[in-house]
């Protein structure tokens, strides 16, 4: 892998606004690959999911050998890395990424599945910087049930999984923490990204401004049961799950 180049890795719970947030990306030139990446998936994501098909496989692939899928994500062991069922997921991955990634100096790629398996590709692409993904779980859950008729228990669950995970594998790495609704309510989502990936003048163009207010449609943002004027409503949520966000907000604030 070149050392002079700076790859961003893109997760977060599903649901949580990690596509809007890869678009963005790609506006401020971070190189997410082929154009098909950006075609509309499904009628819940009519803009696209701005995934790389071959490397969310690997993803898909990699829980699969490990015992698990994204919706029932397997317990991760001391030396997993090193179980040798993942060696094809590596040398596919190594194949995508220089054939798709290998000249660009500024790249990404967004799969919520990275949340539980930063670990893997940190120890296949070398340093990261991330984008965490953030979205009220009863909203998460509340987009998952429409999708997927997914009960609101295991919804939860899931977002304390995913979110937990990624937050404790980014911990001293350098990372962004996007909200979701920040997406919509001003550009301090937009310039933690900028400066993330090392373009700051990018978002003082008009150019990404008309693009930004093109794509980010406020139709897009359903199901926001857990975030009022008023701000977000913890109530409701288990203690573990609230504590979580709790945390999260806290650091939004800072």
């Amino acid at each position: 892998m070149r050392p002079d180049r700076r790859i961003v890795c893109i997760g977060g719970m599903h649901c949580s606004g990690t596509s809007a947030t890869t678009r963005i990306l790609a506006l401020l030139g971070v190189d997410m690959g082929p154009p098909e990446v950006a075609k509309p998936a499904r009628r819940t994501n009519t803009k696209g999911l701005w995934e790389h098909p071959g490397l969310t496989r690997i993803g898909e692939l990699v829980l699969r050998a490990l015992g698990g899928t994204w919706n029932a994500p397997p317990e991760l062991a001391p030396g997993w890395l090193a179980t040798p069922a993942l060696e094809p997921q590596r040398e596919a991955a190594r194949e995508i990424v220089e054939e798709v990634f290998g000249a660009s100096p500024l790249w990404g790629w967004k799969d919520p599945r990275n949340s539980l398996l930063v670990e893997f590709w940190r120890d296949l692409l070398g340093p990261l910087h991330h984008v965490v993904c953030v979205r009220h779980p009863e909203d998460v859950a509340a987009s998952l049930f429409k999708r997927d008729k997914m009960p609101r228990e295991q919804a939860l669950g899931l977002w304390l999984r995913y979110t937990g995970d990624l937050v404790r594998a980014t911990h001293g790495h350098p990372r962004a923490f996007i909200f979701y609704e920040d997406l919509w309510t001003g550009d301090g989502a937009f310039r933690r990204l900028a400066e993330l990936v090392g373009t700051p003048e990018a978002i003082e163009t008009p150019e990404f401004r008309a693009a930004v207010d093109d794509w980010l449609d406020p139709a897009l943002w359903n199901n926001r049961a857990g975030v009022s004027p008023e701000g977000d409503d913890l109530s409701g949520l288990p203690p573990d799950v609230a504590a979580l966000y709790g945390r999260l907000l806290a650091l939004r604030a800072s």
